[in-house]
């Protein structure tokens, strides 16, 4: 079985290193690569050799058994070699194979093996331990992954609250995004994060610096410096980047304000086929499920929006006032000359919370045209069979 992917975190592979990504199988003896593509908010990946070509790393020594991988603080690709001729459990080998084979053969040895690219020569290995905290905070500034975070790891465990300087000069003038982004989550970790970096972050030109600044400043928001923040949130809502999008709606979770559910209406109302950023919008709708509704009624009530909007109305139907239910029966009944089987279930959603939460019944729901209307369609042989079964939880739920 494969193990150990091992995303690579140096430069010494060539320009396409970042992409690299080295999966281990000990059990055949290879080690594989594959190049990973940005794809929505995760990856895909393929095989730089193709399909049927021969594997980054194979062994004809049947003892050879990769188990672990990593980024090396020289930059190669160290790959720990168990070396055993038994790989598998004794439980899952038959007692008269066991009795012929030593089980522990290859106890006593094991080796560490060095991949590099050719013509490319590994970097000296630093000593981090005995830097100040500035040349810390300077080392975060590197292509390699592992010494940035040895580096960061370093400056966390000395909590040393004048890094905040260097560390935020870092964050403004580094060329390296990987550097400007140790430098964020640093500071945040040393609760150094201010106002004017948790901006500097979401203005960032790298996607993956503005996500996670973000990410970083939640506890901002959860402070009375949220509106501080307003702007640089309002600016990514039109995000070209899905993460980062995806990231804003989780993280407006944690703003208790109404510009927060603004926001996430205007996120929900261009979320349309994106299911990730609907998944992170509902997830941090409570408080805010009327505002994204009245964006998402102004909009097409298309296929792909009608899931968030379903949710959005099971939520409101807790937590709406009696006045903006009413306006959200009215816009479910009058905008549409036939009742869609969408409709019809959020309409026994509505009137579900409304029972619950004892309001008084609208008088849409006992107009004797809206419940003849749902008799033709429980009557219908053409309609849906979903369209048929709403209609009918909708009747059994009228007075």
């Amino acid at each position: 079985a494969a193990n150990s992917p091992a995303p690579y975190r140096d430069e010494l592979f060539g320009e396409q290193s970042a992409r690299h990504l080295f999966i281990s199988a000990p059990a055949y003896n290879v080690v594989r690569r594959e190049l990973l593509q940005p794809s929505g908010v995760s990856f895909t990946s393929h095989r730089p050799e193709g399909a049927d070509g021969p594997e980054f790393l194979a062994s004809r020594d049947a003892w050879f058994r990769p188990i672990t991988l990593r980024t090396g603080p020289d930059g190669a690709l160290w790959i720990a070699d168990f070396y055993r001729l038994v790989l598998e459990h004794p439980q899952w080998i038959p007692n008269d194979v066991e009795s012929m084979i030593d089980l522990r053969s290859g106890s006593d040895r094991g080796r560490i093996y060095r991949v590099y690219r050719d013509g490319n020569k590994p970097r000296p290995i630093p000593d981090l331990h005995n830097r100040d905290t500035a040349q810390l905070v300077a080392a975060l500034d590197s292509p390699s992954g592992w010494q940035r975070d040895t580096a960061q790891r370093l400056l966390m465990h000395r909590g040393d609250p004048k890094a905040a300087l260097p560390l935020a000069k870092l964050l403004e003038t580094s060329a390296n995004p990987k550097a400007r982004l140790h430098a964020l989550c640093t500071l945040e970790g040393l609760s150094q994060l201010r106002v004017g970096h948790a901006i500097a972050g979401m203005r960032d030109r790298h996607p993956g610096v503005r996500e996670h600044a973000m990410r970083v400043s939640e506890p901002l928001l959860r402070s009375d410096q949220g509106e501080a923040l307003g702007q640089a949130l309002n600016r990514l809502v039109d995000d070209p980047e899905i993460r980062v999008r995806r990231q804003l709606a989780f993280s407006l979770g944690e703003w208790d304000s109404p510009a927060a559910g603004e926001l996430l209406g205007r996120l929900a109302s261009r979320a349309g086929g994106e299911t990730e950023l609907q998944t992170a919008i509902a997830s941090s709708a409570v408080g805010h499920s009327v505002p994204i509704l009245d964006q998402l009624f102004a909009g097409p009530q298309d296929s792909e929006n009608q899931r968030l909007m379903a949710a959005m109305l099971r939520l409101a139907a807790i937590e709406a006032s009696a006045a903006d239910l009413k306006k959200l029966l009215r816009r479910l009944t009058d905008a549409t000359a036939e009742l869609e089987p969408w409709r019809v279930e959020a309409l026994s959603t509505l009137l579900a919370g409304t029972r619950s939460r004892e309001l008084p019944l609208d008088a849409r729901f006992a107009d004797a045209t809206f419940r003849q209307a749902l008799r033709e369609m429980l009557g219908n042989a053409k309609a849906t069979p979903e369209g048929r079964v709403a209609a009918l939880r909708l009747l059994c739920r009228l007075p």
